[in-house]
């Protein structure tokens, strides 16, 4: 078992300084991709930790690809842990293919 963090700040809407690297900001995806793998390999499991929910501020392209990872390592990914909105609450992934088809839990 991982627990994964990432810096979702870097796909907020609203910081103008990474709009030069919308789809991938500071490598994130390479990275979590990498400790996915593994884990696939390794029969494994993993718990991600970010600030921002995808679907909830996040640029349309960083959502997508997160939405995309989340359906494709669903076997591995047991939880996403988020503190955005300050409240308590899950919330049920979509598939981005699928509409309809549930890919994990935020």
């Amino acid at each position: 078992m991982k627990v994964i963090g990432l810096n979702t700040e870097t796909c907020d809407i609203e910081n103008h300084f990474v709009y030069g690297q919308l789809s991938d900001p500071m490598g994130q995806f390479d990275f979590l991709l990498k400790e996915l793998d593994d884990l696939e390999k390794q029969n494994g499991l993993a718990i991600l930790m970010y600030h921002i929910t995808p679907d909830d501020g996040c640029n349309h392209e960083f959502a997508v690809r997160m939405r995309a990872v989340l359906e494709r390592y669903q076997h591995i990914i047991r939880l996403n842990m988020l503190g955005h909105t300050h409240l308590d609450y899950f919330k049920v992934a979509m598939s981005y293919m699928r509409p309809f088809a549930p890919v994990g839990v935020l």
